[in-house]
């Protein structure tokens, strides 16, 4: 089958498409140092520190020590946010219509599957840098290529908080070997005859004897 991401271009053939999509996100980190006083007692300090990094998940700044803000090595406190929106999610997207042979291989089948290769990407050549970030809405337009990301960001170098990267990786396998009970024009799991909850389903990639 055959996954189409249209509004940025991005197709790919396989029996599962994969997007995963990152943010620039300030992140606080925390430190903490006790040590014994000379009455017996303990005293802990707890620092913290602050740097921005790329993340397929929100960090949630409002659970900061202070709520959206960061702390400079000056002891000034200053506006760290990170966006709530995002215009795109991670996704793995299985296809709908897969044969071997005769057979039809479910979708329980394919997530036994897991060798990929990334998905080759095109740069549209109208590359416009979003005013915000991050945008409403991922396109063609407001992404160019970044090696294997289409990103939002003007300068790779200093990407902006909010700026977004999206990577695709598409399944690379081209046989399977199954070991489970024929049902109908499918499979499902080999059930032992005593009753028991014992099952079989192996599934692998390539032809195995």
């Amino acid at each position: 089958q055959t996954f189409h991401e249209d509004h940025l271009e991005v197709s790919a053939t396989g029996a599962f498409f994969e997007r995963k999509v990152e943010m620039y996100q300030y992140k606080e980190e925390q430190r903490r140092e006790s040590h014994k006083n000379n009455d017996g007692s303990t005293t802990t300090r707890t620092t913290y520190s602050y740097h921005t990094e790329w993340s397929e998940q929100r960090i949630a700044s409002e659970r900061f020590h202070y709520p959206n803000e960061c702390v400079a090595s000056s002891g000034r406190r200053v506006r760290c946010e990170n966006p709530e929106h995002w215009p795109l999610e991670s996704e793995t997207r299985y296809a709908d219509d897969v044969h071997a042979g005769d057979f039809e291989l479910s979708k329980s089948i394919l997530q036994h599957l897991s060798s990929t290769k990334p998905v080759p990407l095109r740069d549209s050549g109208h590359y416009t840098p979003p005013a915000h970030v991050p945008p409403a809405r991922l396109t063609h337009e407001n992404t160019h290529v970044v090696g294997p990301y289409m990103s939002t960001a003007r300068d790779v170098d200093r990407p902006r908080v909010g700026d977004m990267r999206v990577s695709w990786r598409v399944s690379s396998a081209t046989s399977v070997s199954i070991v489970a009970q024929q049902r109908d024009d499918g499979f499902v799991p080999w059930r032992a005859a005593s009753g028991r909850s014992y099952t079989v389903m192996l599934v692998d990639e390539g032809s195995m004897s």
